[in-house]
């Protein structure tokens, strides 16, 4: 398994707007974090949810033609067994950049994922790399002081 790059994750926040999958009625879940510290960032996020009208107060939607633009990228923040028929359903929409938030993939769906898409980020956390505060910019000091913080790669022509 190659590891992904920063070249990589780089081009992934450049994709947005994005659709989040995994968002919930429980505050406390990781993808409403992410949803709550994307959006104040800055970054336009569509929640998507079968059963939510909305989620910390942001319009949740049901389905990928409900959007109100194009979105080129989808985070995923579910189990390992849904985030599989997630990826089956994304996989004819157009989406090219896709995030397995930490957690929410195996390395079956990770291999999988690589087949049926240009951009996958596997087993890292978007808020690592998104927003360089705090916490997360203390967990980017610590994988860079053991050396395993992304690194950008050379561009083959």
């Amino acid at each position: 398994m190659n590891p992904t790059s920063l070249n990589q994750i780089e081009d992934f926040l450049k994709s947005g707007p994005f659709v989040l999958f995994g968002v919930s009625r429980v505050k406390q879940k990781f993808g409403n974090t992410i949803l709550k510290e994307l959006t104040a960032k800055g970054f336009r996020v569509f929640p998507m949810h079968k059963d939510l009208e909305e989620v910390e107060n942001i319009k949740c939607y049901k389905q990928l033609s409900e959007l109100p633009e194009k979105v080129g990228a989808a985070i995923v923040c579910t189990k390992p067994e849904k985030t599989a028929a997630i990826l089956t359903e994304q996989k004819a929409t157009g989406i090219k950049n896709i995030w397995l938030q930490q957690g929410s993939a195996n390395i079956g769906i990770y291999e999988k994922a690589k087949m049926d898409f240009e951009n996958v980020i596997y087993n890292k956390c978007v808020l690592m790399f998104a927003i360089q505060t705090g916490v997360h910019k203390f967990h980017a000091g610590i994988l860079t002081f053991f050396g395993r913080f992304p690194k950008k790669v050379p561009h083959i022509k």
